[in-house]
């Protein structure tokens, strides 16, 4: 995960392939995840071969190793907000460390802690691979994501709600809403500057438990966050460039 403070771009666990020869190593353990916080200056000029990276690890270290989360700037850009994600124990190296869905990074303090007392409403299952933003009222809007292994469920699942998360009131709402689009993981969430957010690609499920399929990229589900409504807008090109379906890609307005 990455995000970007004024001018430092922080960045937060990830994951490392474990060899295949090694006795730790099978199908549902093939990574070791990191626990890790650095960042990377971008107000000096550097070799772009060889970053000069700040490693806050030994003071910030993460509570866990974490992937497949997602990271938001918010209370004006005071606090790193991760949201999901495999969560791994460090020191026995198994998953599902913890039970809470949000995690939050303190930027003068340097320390986490979680959302904690006083959050209120519909709490976000656990799950990863969301889409999520946050917009200029420090409300968190958090659309679909998974669960499998590695989150703790036996049931590979793709989920289809929304969900918000307001920083000021500490309170969650899973708003349920005509017009939404199916269920889907690793599409990309872009926040315009009228409040809407364009959702793009990632993957789909029938039912739970069966195989994933890719997404048209020509599929573009708009969320308005003014007037709380979905629409469904279809990508064309004039000259009739096909840009296939993909998962885990980014877009940056």
């Amino acid at each position: 995960m990455a995000t970007l403070v004024n001018n430092k771009i922080f960045f937060m666990g990830g994951s490392r392939p474990i060899p295949m020869n090694s006795p730790v190593w099978n199908q549902t353990h093939q990574f070791n995840l990191s626990d890790e916080v650095f960042y990377l200056d971008l107000s000096s000029s550097f070799n772009i071969d060889s970053p000069r990276f700040t490693d806050l690890s030994d003071i910030s270290r993460m509570p866990f190793g974490s992937e497949k989360g997602s990271t938001v700037l918010g209370d004006s850009g005071q606090r790193i907000y991760l949201v999901g994600g495999v969560q791994q124990n460090m020191s026995t190296e198994s998953y599902n460390a913890s039970d809470s869905i949000l995690w939050i990074y303190t930027i003068n303090s340097q320390r986490w802690i979680t959302s904690g007392p006083g959050t209120h409403g519909t709490l976000l299952p656990r799950r990863r691979s969301t889409a999520t933003i946050i917009n200029s009222k420090n409300v968190i809007y958090i659309f679909g994501g998974r669960v499998e292994i590695d989150t703790g469920s036996s049931v590979f699942t793709i989920y289809d709600d929304l969900f918000t998360f307001d920083t000021n009131l500490l309170e969650w709402n899973n708003l349920s809403l005509p017009n939404h689009p199916s269920k889907r993981s690793h599409c990309s969430a872009t926040l315009m500057p009228d409040g809407r957010i364009i959702y793009i690609g990632g993957l789909t499920q029938s039912n739970p438990g069966e195989a994933a399929i890719r997404i048209l990229m020509t599929e573009i589900y708009i969320f308005d966050t003014v007037q709380s409504t979905w629409s469904l807008k279809t990508a064309n090109s004039r000259d009739s460039v096909n840009i296939g379906p993909r998962v885990g890609h980014t877009a940056v307005l």
